[in-house]
Order: structure tokens, then C-alpha cells, then sequence
């Protein structure tokens, strides 16, 4: 992904957003574009759930500044870019494993972690078991 800011602070990615039609082919990419995926991603940009999050974000950032245009800000918001770039990238990846690979399918978690509270409480009771006078002996012959 590209740099947002340049090392001088300057907005390079105001730079590439701002580009004509020529520089990007977005008019030739909806004239050639599979018909259906193009429909998907229009109504995937006008529904307000699938850019509400995103929204509300890109809104509490440049309400915290005292300018959009700011440093800060700019730099706030190519940091959420690349965020969103890399869950899409990670998408993706997983999509593309669970089709080379289905039986591997039903092992993924699929966001249905243990909680962390859960494993905190596993890790203390294993270190209670843990002879304490066996861990201070080690300790103190390494010194």
C-alpha cells in the first residue's frame, strides 16, 4: 500500500485521490466490468450499514481536529486505509485457503474465539501448579 504522507508531511494520498479520469480507468473499468460485480459494489457503497461504521470513524477523526486538511489527521486517515486494506487482504487469503482447502473449514474459528478472561484464569491456575521454592532456586543460581 502506498505511503499517505510523504516524508515532508505532504499529502500524497489527497494527490492520488484527486487524480483525472485518465490516470485511474474508472471509466473503462465500468465500461468493461463484469455487470454484476459492479452493481454489488455500487449498492455495497450506497448501503449505509456496509460504510456506517467506516463513516462514523473518518467523521470522529476530522471532528477532533481543528482541520481536515491537517497533518494529523490525513495521517489518521491512511492509517484507517490500511487497516481496512489489510482486513481485506487477509479476506482474501482465507478465502482463497478455504477453496484450495475445505477440510480445513470447520477447524477455522471464524471469530468465535475463548474469551480472553477465560484463558488469563487458565494460565494462573497453571502457574499455581508450579513448585514455587523449584522456580526461586532456578532464578537464583542463574544470577
Amino acid at each position: 500500500m502506498i505511503d499517505c504522507l510523504t516524508i515532508d508531511g505532504y499529502n500524497e494520498f489527497g494527490r492520488r485521490m484527486a487524480k483525472i479520469d485518465d490516470k485511474t480507468h474508472l471509466e473503462e473499468a465500468l465500461k468493461i466490468g463484469e455487470s454484476e460485480i459492479i452493481d454489488k459494489v455500487k449498492s455495497l457503497l450506497n448501503d449505509p450499514d456496509s460504510l456506517g461504521g467506516v463513516l462514523s470513524v473518518l467523521r470522529k477523526i476530522a471532528q477532533h481536529e481543528e482541520s481536515e486538511k491537517s497533518i494529523k489527521t490525513q495521517f489518521q486517515i491512511g492509517l484507517m486505509a490500511r487497516l481496512l486494506f489489510s482486513c481485506l487482504i487477509d479476506a482474501d487469503r482465507l478465502d482463497t485457503a478455504n477453496f484450495e482447502n475445505p477440510k480445513y473449514i470447520p477447524k477455522r474459528q471464524n471469530g468465535e474465539y475463548i474469551s480472553w478472561k477465560l484463558l488469563i484464569e487458565r494460565l494462573e491456575d497453571k502457574l499455581k501448579e508450579f513448585d514455587d521454592t523449584l522456580i526461586k532456586n532456578k532464578i537464583n543460581k542463574s544470577k
